[in-house]
């Protein structure tokens, strides 16, 4: 059965699974060479992906989308400014929205699925399933594990109106801890913006005058030659009680105010490492306490935040742990894939899912062979349309032509 997972917003992509085997899984970025680029529907990574086996739309089995927002016209009443538009992903709305709006769980009753298949070239009358988010970030940690007895954690700036989850893995049973499918349903939200502190990431990032959900990375690394001068501030916005739920306790404007006001005078070295102390402060205490409550030596995390290698490495130091596992697509760009787990996890069950997992290699030995593969096919082929926004190496053997522009690979000139 061929499988196809869709991210749509941004770090937006597409993953193909055959069952329980990759195929293949291509974020947007890196065809369109622009960073963390999405907000649409990722056509470009599903033909590529369809590419590498010679498949077309026509043999996608399955499609697994997020209940992100997608154009109107594919929501029962289009509201009248729809009608007017020429550019359908402009007005849009959100399907997870729209299930609460009309009071049900089943995403299908509100989303046209006929016709979105229809106007995407898939055959008529697959299955449509749509992923919860933040399971989907806990399915592709789980999934290259052996473990059967582990925590789950996840964390980002939001999905599916959660910022952050715990799933405990014990007995045969995968348990949502808190910020599961109850969470995300709740007619009064269960977390709020103000305990994010991955948006506070996002919002130093933009402060300090790079762009959030791209240059965090740059924040952190600002973060080790300044001080934590300003980290008392930042820490009384957040509190953790007893359970691992984080809680926040000033509004976002407030805080961004304040960021803005001391990126106006003071330096961004001091101020980066303010808000990366905090944040692992706030993260140890959280995940430590939801250890505590309940106990397990193994810890699989993903989401945005555990971009933060430092953070990463304070978890593995810190906790009382035998192994961490920090899911390699941590950021939203594994949803497609972990979108295709939660399709496979509902359709087998629990059991047949542990015993079908492909565990990652770890290891020198592993880095070696990965490094020797992606040298060989550095050296295959590229794009070489001066107008292509590919201009990207590849095996011509698995792809007869480029993926942007249509042309046939060039095979590179040797001296």
């Amino acid at each position: 059965m061929i499988i196809l997972g869709v991210f749509t917003a941004h770090d937006a992509g597409a993953a193909l699974f055959d069952d329980y085997r990759m195929i293949a899984a291509v974020g947007l970025e890196r065809l369109t060479r622009m960073k963390s680029d999405g907000d649409r529907f990722p056509d470009e990574a599903i033909d590529d992906c369809l590419a590498v086996e010679g498949l077309t739309r026509k043999d996608v089995d399955v499609l697994c989308l997020p209940r992100a927002s997608f154009p109107a016209k594919y929501f029962p009443g289009n509201p009248w400014w729809d009608l007017r538009s020429k550019r359908p992903w402009r007005f849009q709305r959100g399907v997870l929205r729209e299930m609460m709006r009309h009071r049900t769980r089943d995403p299908l009753r509100v989303f046209d699925a006929a016709a979105f298949l229809a106007d995407h070239g898939f055959r008529a009358g697959i299955p449509v399933h749509f992923y919860n988010h933040h399971h989907a970030h806990a399915l592709g940690a789980l999934f290259h594990t052996d473990w059967d007895d582990a925590l789950l954690y996840t964390a980002d700036g939001e999905g599916d109106r959660v910022f952050y989850s715990a799933r405990r893995l014990a007995d045969g049973r995968l348990t949502d801890i808190f910020g599961g499918e109850d969470a995300s349903l709740a007619v009064f939200r269960q977390q709020n913006p103000a305990s994010s502190v991955a948006l506070l990431y996002a919002e130093i990032t933009g402060a300090l005058g790079f762009i959030p959900l791209r240059h965090e990375g740059k924040v952190l690394g600002l973060a080790a030659l300044g001080k934590p001068r300003f980290a008392p501030w930042f820490r009384e916005c957040f509190s953790v009680d007893d359970a691992g739920r984080i809680h926040g306790h000033r509004r976002r404007s407030t805080v961004y105010a304040e960021l803005k006001r001391l990126a106006a005078d003071e330096p961004r070295e001091d101020m980066a490492s303010s808000v990366q102390t905090v944040v692992e402060e706030v993260s140890l205490k959280a995940i430590g306490n939801v250890l505590r409550n309940n106990p397990a030596h193994r810890l699989g995390v993903a989401g945005g935040l555990f971009a933060n290698v430092l953070l990463n490495q304070k978890l593995a130091e810190t906790l009382p742990l035998d192994e961490l596992f920090v899911y390699p697509a941590m950021s939203d760009a594994g949803l497609a894939a972990g979108g295709v787990l939660s399709f496979l996890l509902a359709r087998d069950g629990l059991k047949r899912w542990l015993d079908s997992r492909a565990r990652s290699a770890h290891g020198r030995s592993s880095a070696r062979r990965s490094t020797a593969t992606s040298t060989t096919a550095s050296t295959s082929g590229f794009c070489a349309a001066s107008s292509c926004r590919s201009r990207r190496w590849c095996a011509p053997s698995a792809r007869a032509t480029c993926s942007i522009c249509r042309r046939a690979w060039s095979t590179p000139q040797t001296s």
